[in-house]
């Protein structure tokens, strides 16, 4: 008998253990849609904020904000996927996403990401380059053909159609 009491003392700790472990606030339906719409835009913001970081950080905010319009301006082009994460992680497309400071947006990243999603566009152009430092020089000429106007902001040249 005092084998039989021990055994279900043991079952029901396991149970009431199991049950408050594995318990879940219920979520009503509004909460969660509001919640995932609020975190998707976060996302947005916060992979903008990164390829900043990773291609203008040493910018001026001007710079930023023209590199999150490339992005935003590719967003909207039928050129380019439709989302800043498929532009930001397109192939071969912004070096910024292996530098280390892809991870490392600071405070003018994330104003600069915030504005230009505002519509802040400061740019019309699809490409830029750092036309002193890139060692793509054929790109360069070959994207100076197709995008022969062109104006500088901060270190960047971006490329624009006639």
């Amino acid at each position: 008998m005092e084998n039989l009491k021990y055994l279900l003392s043991i079952i029901l700790i396991i149970a009431v253990y199991y049950k408050v472990c594995r318990y879940e606030k219920p979520v009503k339906k509004e909460e969660f849609f509001i919640h995932e719409k609020a975190h998707e835009v976060n996302y947005d913001l916060e992979i903008l904020s990164r390829i900043i970081s990773g291609e203008a950080l040493g910018e001026s905010f001007q710079g930023k904000l023209a590199v999150a319009s490339v992005i935003l301006n590719r967003v909207e082009s039928k050129e380019f996927p439709n989302t800043i994460q498929e532009v930001v992680y397109q192939k071969n497309q912004f070096h910024g996403v292996s530098s280390p400071l892809f991870n490392r947006p600071n405070e003018d990243c994330y104003r600069a990401a915030k504005r230009a999603m505002e519509g802040a566009i400061i740019t019309k152009a699809l490409y830029y380059a750092n036309t002193d430092t890139a060692t793509n020089r054929g790109w360069i000429k070959h994207i100076k053909k197709l995008y022969p106007k062109a104006e500088k902001i901060g270190n960047h040249t971006f490329f624009l159609k006639k």
